[in-house]
């Protein structure tokens, strides 16, 4: 901060008294009388530089001169430019700031990456949807426009976002993590919190650590200052509480020491259910942004249960895999693994191995560890076998046996509720772009949470789906139509929240991008994997439907030709049986 103190100003450098700044002389600035690392309250006795130092009148005495200094993180120092100077002044950077991303880095159009013919991994196939996950949690949809169920087990952390298997840490420096949590029985579970996790340093080998509440905390810490050695202790907020520093809202605030990374974030207090809209800043133009609205009733003194709803990124679309998917592939039925296999998506409102895999589909915190120090190694991991690239991965739920946590007597009731509920938000479902299957899906989702979270009790079952369907439907829509708006004024065409152009994948890319994995040797079932279905569906729809073009119109010019010899037939018959009168000739054109 500026300090000021009473000086002896030079003679040139005393204004009038009705003078606001200091005028220099036009042609003087001497740089060989001023001292090369000036004290916060020191100025020179000579001509005054333009660039250090502003003067101005005191209502009342005489006038005070204000030097204001900066600090660099190598000690060394250099005053501000004064506020009403015009002199050109070119402060140099400290060598340790990320100020800029490499253009490696920016991600291509699958337009651009057909032209440019890029490396594999530096393009996105489609812009994407938002990963809107909410609930025990219902991830309807993720980016690729499929919704999955994914519950995972309690207490433990997994990965919506990360670098996919063939990026690097440079291309996309961070994760962002959820805590999921037990809310009733082992069969379902809330994302309580969220960590975005950081690399910073030099080589991208200093994580740090800001762990995100709707209500509770917003706060962070380098990784290396928590006092526990093994990754997972050392990523949660309650064991490292202490040295979780408070971050303020509405405020840019930088992490770390590259100067790579900076987060802002506004406390949202309208509506029923609050939330906090985050914005994580990367290399000074790259941002990810996301709401974590807060949801039920808190457990313990705190909320336990959120909706997580992260937007496409502009600058790692083609980098971005996890829990929310991915960017590229035509094939969205499949996911990327964290190492660089493939998963099938389970959908529906039944939970099956992929809800509830021991390795959370590889995308468990512990399972997908990568550019930590404290990583465990491939013998530690939990019995982690790393994936050939292209693998398919089998979700197992191991011994695990999850208890249903709704009542069957409630479960009719429910459903009527939920899908009453549902016919109440008509216009709302329709505007969000996709014709209400979003609205659909939640339909499904709230038969199942909140006839779990009505706990039995048929007097909770309207108050439960109003909270778990229609409030979250609500915000949805008043969200879509604040980003509209603003698309609008700011002379873009306005494109709905879950618009299906937003999955519109570019033909040129398809012939290019592999979609997703062949099947490999550990495949006995003797079925194709979906990706080889999908291959062999994408060559014979084409081919079926030229073959059918061709049978239809050879049909017509048979019925054609048929019919014309049958009407001329009858003509004949009509000039030899008729007896020409008008009648005759009449007859033969209704036949």
């Amino acid at each position: 901060p500026p300090t000021s103190s009473p000086t002896t100003p030079g003679p040139t450098t005393t204004p009038a008294p009705t003078t606001t700044t200091t005028t220099p002389a036009p042609t003087t600035k001497a740089p060989t009388t001023t001292t090369t690392t000036p004290a916060p309250t020191t100025t020179t006795t000579t001509t005054a530089s333009p660039t250090t130092t502003t003067t101005m009148s005191q209502p009342t005495g005489s006038p005070t001169t204000t030097t204001c200094t900066c600090t660099c993180d190598d000690g060394s120092s250099f005053p501000t430019v004064a506020p009403t100077t015009t002199t050109t002044t070119t402060t140099t950077v400290s060598s340790n700031t990320d100020s800029g991303r490499d253009p490696a880095h920016v991600c291509l159009s699958s337009e651009d990456y057909v032209e440019s013919g890029s490396e594999n991994g530096n393009y996105y196939s489609f812009a994407g949807q938002p990963c809107y996950c909410w609930g025990d949690p219902h991830c309807t949809p993720i980016f690729s426009g499929v919704e999955h169920n994914f519950q995972g087990r309690d207490g433990r952390q997994y990965v919506y976002m990360t670098r996919c298997h063939d990026s690097s840490v440079e291309a996309m420096p961070f994760q962002l993590l959820g805590k999921h949590w037990e809310y009733k029985t082992d069969a379902q579970h809330t994302i309580e919190y969220v960590t975005l996790k950081l690399f910073d340093g030099a080589n991208y080998d200093t994580p740090y650590l800001v762990h995100i509440h709707s209500e509770s905390f917003f706060c962070y810490y380098r990784a290396a200052d928590s006092g526990f050695l093994d990754l997972a202790t050392r990523q949660l907020y309650d064991e490292n509480v202490d040295i979780c520093s408070p971050i303020l809202p509405d405020t840019h605030t930088p992490i770390g020491e590259s100067g790579r990374f900076s987060i802002y974030y506004s406390v949202d207090t309208d509506g029923k259910y609050k939330g906090v809209d985050v914005s994580l800043t990367v290399w000074q133009d790259c941002d990810l942004n996301f709401y974590f609205k807060r949801a039920k009733k808190k457990k313990d003194g705190r909320y336990r249960s959120h909706g997580l709803n992260i937007y496409p990124p502009e600058c790692f679309r083609c980098h971005t895999c996890g829990l929310c998917g991915a960017f590229k592939g035509v094939d969205t039925s499949v996911m990327p693994t964290c190492d660089g296999g493939a998963v099938l998506v389970e959908t529906g409102e039944k939970y099956g191995a992929f809800a509830y895999d021991e390795n959370g589909n590889t995308y468990d915190a512990e399972y997908c560890c990568r550019d930590d120090p404290l990583c465990p190694n491939e013998a530690q991991s939990r019995s982690r076998r790393l994936l050939e690239s292209g693998e398919v991965y089998t979700s197992t739920m191991g011994d695990f046996v999850p208890v249903d946590a709704c009542d069957p007597q409630i479960e009719d009731a429910v459903i009527a509720a939920c899908a009453a509920a549902r016919a109440t938000v008509e216009d709302c479902c329709l505007s969000l772009g996709d014709g209400g299957i979003t609205c659909d899906r939640m339909v499904e989702s709230c038969n199942v949470d909140a006839c779990a979270f009505a706990d039995g009790n048929a007097a909770l079952i309207d108050e439960e789906v109003e909270q778990i369907f229609t409030d979250d439907v609500t915000a949805l829509c008043a969200e879509n139509e604040v980003r509209m708006a603003a698309q609008q004024a700011s002379g873009q065409e306005p494109v709905a929240l879950f618009d299906p152009l937003t999955l519109s994948v570019n033909e040129a890319a398809e012939a290019i991008i592999v979609a997703t994995p062949a099947p490999t040797e550990s495949d006995t079932s003797g079925q194709q994997s979906p990706s080889d279905r999908g291959s062999k569906q994408g060559i014979l729809i084409p081919v079926v439907v030229a073959v059918a073009v061709v049978l239809v119109c050879a049909g017509a010019v048979l019925l054609f030709w048929w019919n014309r010899n049958r009407v001329k037939k009858e003509i004949s018959f009509q000039e030899t049986a008729g007896d020409g009168d008008e009648d005759d000739f009449i007859g033969v054109v209704d036949t």
